[in-house]
């Protein structure tokens, strides 16, 4: 059986990661955070799942990734059958409007700007923590 997580980040850069890693461990939720290196990774590990509820709530995915963006990523997720039971964030240096409105109609709930401090990073952490318990308050 696999691991199930509440949170995952989809992100090649090892010291992004290791930041967020270390910011759940802050909030003491390091136990739902699982990481991936692709979009191909998260599909593989998602159809390795027995069923949608075992999903993650949220998906935290770098925009810029090598060989697609997060765009991509999310416009194969929009066709995926149990996309709608994940929330997609999209986590990126800079990102234009354009990009931003571009990522928000293919399915991403909000972009943020990568922290540029441990204490931003935990900020993030907090505000994905929220949107799990907020998704299992209300059902969604």
């Amino acid at each position: 059986m696999r691991k199930q997580y509440e949170i995952v980040m989809v992100d090649d850069d090892a010291d992004d990661v290791e930041f967020m890693q270390d910011a759940f461990r802050e909030i003491g939720k390091d136990t739902v955070f699982g990481t991936f290196e692709s979009g191909k990774e998260l599909l593989n590990y998602l159809d390795g799942l027995n069923s949608s509820s075992a999903y993650p709530t949220v998906v935290l995915m770098d925009h810029n990734i090598p060989g697609e963006n997060g765009q991509d990523i999310l416009s194969r997720f929009k066709h995926h059958p149990h996309q709608r039971a994940i929330t997609f964030v999209v986590f990126s240096s800079s990102l234009s409007d354009k990009q931003i409105e571009n990522l928000k109609e293919v399915g991403a709930i909000n972009c943020l700007t990568k922290p540029e401090s441990f204490e931003k990073y935990v900020a993030v952490a907090d505000y994905l923590w929220h949107l799990t318990t907020n998704a299992s308050t209300t059902g969604e």
